[in-house]
């Protein structure tokens, strides 16, 4: 937590990578106990970066990042290097949060940031789940067709009608959503029809394979 303006505190939660931590005990200014520093924060996936040199964090003066051969340091210097969550906060605009650091909070956060649970997109589930147990769509997400009224068919419903509400709160609260669904699927949920071509977009191999037994069928009417 930080201490806020009316001098309450405010409890801010940060993901914080093991590299960062190092950094954050490694460049503390030598010799101080605490220091007013900037942190830059990601709204999306709240990763943090503690900005500074290689020699030095930088410090808050007057709201400004100022390192410690007294440069001004924008929050667009550290964007490339902020490590996030997920891909999809790749050039976010880093929110600046003030705060006070001491020496010993760094020191803290290099021994403890190892020993906690990962939080890497991609990386196995908490009950210690394989690498199977992900679904892998390099061309979007598509539902599987099922008969209507078919065993599970209601279960897969309520499925559905979750993930349009957990989209549609998605959108109301403008965060990203890290789920890729593809283009036919976007297309059918808007009222569009679906045609052959659209299959190339979700499963290519499929799609030549039905072009082939097309064109075999219309040899096979001509002769």
């Amino acid at each position: 937590g930080h201490c806020g303006e009316a001098g309450g505190l405010k409890r801010e939660w940060w993901m914080l990578s093991d590299e960062e931590a190092q950094y954050l005990h490694s460049a503390f200014p030598k010799g101080e106990d605490a220091i007013e520093h900037m942190v830059l924060q990601c709204p999306e996936c709240l990763s943090v970066n503690f900005p500074g040199t290689e020699q030095s964090l930088v410090v808050n003066r007057g709201g400004k990042m100022t390192s410690a051969s007294g440069k001004l340091m924008s929050e667009k210097d550290y964007r490339a290097v902020t490590r996030h969550v997920t891909d999809a906060c790749t050039d976010v605009p880093l929110t600046s949060v003030p705060v006070r650091v001491t020496a010993a909070e760094g020191e803290a956060a290099a021994r403890l940031a190892p020993a906690t649970p990962a939080a890497e997109e991609g990386g196995e589930e908490p009950g210690g789940g394989e690498e199977e147990s992900y679904v892998h769509a390099p061309h979007g997400l598509f539902p599987c067709p099922i008969p209507e009224g078919g065993d599970g068919a209601a279960t897969v419903l309520a499925h559905f009608c979750f993930l349009g509400r957990l989209m549609g709160k998605a959108l109301l609260d403008q965060r990203h959503v890290d789920l890729p669904l593809s283009l036919p699927f976007f297309k059918r949920m808007v009222g569009g029809r679906l045609a052959l071509d659209d299959i190339a977009l979700v499963d290519p191999p499929l799609h030549a394979a039905l072009r082939g037994m097309r064109a075999l069928a219309a040899r096979h009417a001509e002769a």
